[in-house]
């Protein structure tokens, strides 16, 4: 389990710093016989985008591993074969497991609320 573990963090780890990043190395475009243009007009931009991207891994991340662990504890709790105990464990985690995809719910409408607040203080169209 420990090396399973260990496994799935440095998968993990890979592919937020591979999608983290390429917007972070992305060059200007460049048209044929022109000048560069910069993609990006307002300088906050590309910290957006960049937050953007590290929600979007981790909330997809989040959902694969709830399915995994409301898979597993399902397991668990059919295969308890009538222990009270195992069962009791299985259903406390399946219910931690559905608080926990609730709260990543919430939190992306409260990030998207504080963005829609910031820019109208702010006067910035997104």
């Amino acid at each position: 389990m420990k090396k399973f573990s260990l496994w799935i963090v440095s998968l993990l780890s890979g592919v937020i710093i591979i999608t983290a990043a390429s917007p972070l190395f992305a060059a200007d475009i460049v048209p044929v016989g022109g000048s560069a243009v910069n993609a990006y007009a307002d300088p906050a931009q590309p910290i957006n985008t960049l937050y953007d991207k590290i929600y979007t891994v981790i909330t997809y991340v989040a959902g694969a591993l709830a399915l995994i662990f409301i898979t597993y504890n399902g397991i668990q709790y059919i295969s308890s074969g009538g222990d009270a105990g195992k069962a009791k464990t299985a259903r406390a985690n399946i219910i931690n497991t559905i608080i926990g995809i609730a709260i990543i719910g919430a939190a992306y409408f409260i990030i998207r609320l504080a963005e829609t607040i910031g820019n109208t203080v702010f006067n910035r169209v997104v």
